[in-house]
């Protein structure tokens, strides 16, 4: 029920809204809210980068073509070293290049024949063939990327408009100077696999051109013609300024072989057995991108969202250590890791590296032993004294590592763990690897989130305790397989360091308040079976016994975890690291439970032995003891959760004391008749009367509260005193400024804010205690090296 009712939380919190472009107004969304309390325990976060950290609106800014970079400014198209304009028909290579951005793709057009402008001279001649920038076309497309370059193509005069009225398979260019028709005999889609696509076009002559565009790494091996090292360059010089690149090939064929692989392909397609099928079409993909010639590469830039840098810096700082798991190459990973400030200019990179498996083990083995200084020598390995490193991994080398070395993989990642990891050149099978890496360590006990935008995350994201998904411009695959879903990546700071720590604050103490109520009240039960010999003698009316979890002490806990938020909204905000104070999940750890459980055994076993002192002697049967100490244990479990409570809405007085006072209403009423329903319904006929005209039992009550609840308040003020957490620290200064009259009633506040009166009393106007616990010590904590030793290494 706490859970169900705290996932309304986030549906209905207003900073979760966001206004798409399109006008959809998109707000969070939970899909699971059974691992609410998880948001607030999360240790590694690994996100996709394109369509997460990235608005996923790509836009042309550069290119390279023959070597020579363009940048496009506006819509003009200038040289980067002479600075002059330049139409694409005034320069064959030039046009040869956007004529294949305008035809290697897979997106549709919707031509709107009616021209944007009106004037007389548009008029007199044929608009298509004056201006292709100034058609009306809407562009569709299932990647970015692809209808990036389409529409840049067009801007700049070379604009695909489509399929043709005489034929499907029949796609039409316009340029300033003429209309061209070709057509697609095949189209080799794009794969995470091969990282390319590839189309087969006939043009009017009769003439094959094979277009091939793709990742340099996949697509840069094939190629036998061009300027292949400058290329080279001006790709790494894209990268580094965090743009996407694409390399853009061509292939001449004879019509007699462009027509034998087009047979090739087709005879291919139609085998039914799909291994033979998939190993003869790999052998005439292979055979069709072959031998190719470079034309050029593409740098698309895909700006940050708002407000990511913010997030991440305040994610970092709540302990939490990012991954970033990305598509883009290395320099281009890192200049967005940079922009992001996933990394600083102070974080020293390192690279893991190698050719083959043995070259790829001993590059990790280094990695520890740079980063833990002395276990090359079989000293111990240090943990967590990764801080102000960074890790990259290539996608070629994750596989292998997992596969071979996954043992001190997990040394480095999980144990030593580097401030930051950044995965490039990943395809979706191993994002999903590595966050089962993350997730599966044999002695954590660490919560992984991952978070994506698109269908290719989907993968990651089932694999992580936590799956968050955004809104992608790409679909909502990600958003509808995930537990969580919000319109953008900022939302994930407030989704996790608001949410999620106050929901883990709120079930973990319901959880073990649950355990301690429970106790209290079945200890006098276990202990008068003692007096009574195993008699199986009740000590509680059946009624009493039943309406204690139902009624009495139900709902002031329900409210509690629904209610309860031990600081206000803005202090979390701005300290993000008081979310570490939940780390190791410190309110359902071993020691918090043996706490709650000794309070237990404690209450239980004070209110048996006070009740029984009061009663020895007296004219009384076991239903007047047992109402005794009922009584007694429904103000004191009651009076501990007011002491565990911090904030005090008019509300959570209300079903606190509502409940005591319910309690003694109902007491009196069952008390002042025999009920035919009751078993023991004379036995309790003015029970509570006649105790209630005692002033015994008025003396007794006040007595086991304070036996009871005094100690308890007494040590949790002194433990926030002597060794504070950094939200007793926030706690001490909310308390202080008394700006906020909800948290100023808890009597653990009051007895601090007595304290401090005290200190300023005898001159210490700046006493502060010493929160020792903030310096962390890495001493003592080690893991063994012989797993490298394993491996010879």
């Amino acid at each position: 029920m706490q859970r169900f009712v705290s996932a309304f939380y986030i549906s209905w919190d207003e900073r979760f809204a966001y206004k798409a472009a399109d006008g959809e107004e998109l707000r969070a969304k939970v899909n699971c809210s059974d691992i609410n309390d998880e948001l607030g325990q999360i240790k590694f976060l690994l996100s996709d980068k394109t369509g997460t950290l990235t608005e996923n609106e790509m836009n042309l800014k550069s290119c390279s073509i023959g070597g020579v970079r363009f940048d496009l400014v506006g819509n003009q198209l200038v040289r980067a070293d002479t600075k002059a304009e330049l139409l694409p028909h005034h320069d064959p290579a030039v046009y040869q290049f956007f004529l294949a951005m305008a035809l290697c793709h897979t997106v549709q057009a919707k031509v709107d024949r009616k021209p944007k402008f009106t004037s007389p001279e548009a008029q007199a001649g044929d608009s298509f063939t004056l201006s292709p920038a100034k058609l009306n076309i809407q562009y569709s497309a299932s990647s970015p990327d692809e209808l990036a370059l389409v529409e840049a193509a067009k801007n700049l005069g070379v604009a695909f408009t489509g399929a043709s009225e005489e034929s499907p398979n029949m796609i039409q260019v316009q340029t300033c100077t003429k209309a061209r028709k070709f057509s697609v005999e095949d189209v080799i889609e794009f794969t995470s696999a091969r990282k390319r696509q590839s189309v087969i076009l006939k043009d009017e002559n009769g003439v094959y051109l094979i277009l091939t565009k793709g990742a340099d790494s996949h697509v840069l091996p094939l190629v036998t013609q061009g300027p292949v090292k400058q290329i080279e360059n001006s790709v790494l010089e894209f990268s580094m300024d965090g743009f996407r690149t694409l390399i853009l090939c061509k292939k001449l064929v004879t019509q007699e072989e462009g027509d034998r692989l087009v047979k090739s392909l087709s005879e291919a397609k139609s085998i039914v057995n799909d291994a033979v099928r998939n190993k003869a079409l790999e052998s005439i993909y292979d055979e069709i991108e072959s031998d190719l010639q470079l034309m050029g590469a593409t740098a698309v830039e895909d700006k940050l969202q708002t407000n990511v840098a913010s997030t991440m810096a305040n994610l970092r700082e709540a302990g939490i250590f990012v991954w970033v798991l990305t598509g883009d190459k290395e320099e281009t990973a890192l200049a967005v890791s940079r922009m992001a400030r996933h990394i600083d200019s102070s974080t020293k990179i390192l690279k893991i590296e190698g050719e083959n498996t043995t070259e790829i083990g001993r590059s990790i083995a280094d990695a520890i032993r740079q980063l833990s200084p002395g276990s090359e020598f079989g000293g111990p390995i240090r943990k967590n004294c990764g801080r102000g490193w960074a890790l990259v991994i290539p996608g070629a080398v994750v596989s292998v590592a997992i596969r071979d070395h996954k043992k001190i993989l997990q040394t480095l990642l999980i144990q030593i763990r580097p401030e930051s990891v950044i995965c490039c050149r990943m395809a979706p099978i191993q994002k999903a690897q590595i966050v089962k890496l993350a997730r599966a360590h044999e002695t954590g006990n660490d919560l992984t989130l991952a978070i994506g935008d698109g269908a290719n995350d989907v993968s990651m994201i089932q694999e992580a305790h936590v799956g968050v998904g955004i809104f992608g411009k790409e679909g909502r695959a990600a958003a509808q397989n995930a537990d969580y879903a919000i319109p953008r990546f900022c939302h994930l700071e407030r989704l996790l360091l608001f949410h999620g720590r106050m929901f883990y604050d709120r079930l973990g103490n319901l959880i073990q308040y649950f355990f301690y109520k429970n106790l209290t009240f079945v200890l006098p039960q276990i202990l008068f079976q003692l007096q009574c010999g195993f008699s199986q003698t009740t000590l509680y009316d059946g009624i009493y016994l039943t309406m204690y979890n139902t009624a009495f002490t139900a709902f002031p806990v329900l409210f509690y975890g629904i209610l309860e938020r031990n600081l206000p909204e803005e202090s979390v905000e701005k300290k993000p690291h008081i979310y570490k104070d939940n780390a190791n999940n410190k309110h359902l750890s071993m020691r918090a439970f043996v706490r709650w459980t000794v309070e237990g055994f404690l209450h239980g076993l004070i209110i048996y032995c006070w009740s029984s002192i009061y009663y020895h002697g007296r004219p009384s049967d076991n239903f007047q003891f047992g109402i005794g100490c009922y009584t007694s244990i429904v103000l004191v479990v009651t009076a501990r959760l007011a002491v565990e409570t911090s904030c005090w809405t008019w509300l959570t007085h209300l079903v606190l004391w509502g409940t005591i006072l319910s309690y003694f209403i109902f007491a009196f009423i069952y008390s002042s008749t025999v009920w035919s329903f009751s078993a023991h319904g004379g036995n309790v006929y003015w029970l509570m009367q006649r105790q209630w005209g005692s002033a015994y039992t008025w003396l007794l009550i006040p007595i086991m509260l304070v036996i009871c609840i005094l100690p308890i308040i007494a040590q949790k003020t002194f433990m926030n005193e002597l060794f504070p957490s950094e939200t007793h620290i926030e706690m001490r200064q909310v308390n202080i400024q008394s700006s906020h009259e909800d948290y100023t009633i808890s009597p653990v506040y009051q007895l601090n804010r007595l304290i401090r009166w005290w200190q300023r009393k005898r001159g210490h106007e700046d006493a502060q205690p010493i929160p020792i616990h903030q310096s962390q010590s890495y001493d003592g904590i080690f893991c063994r090296s012989d797993d490298m030793n394993r491996f010879g290494i």
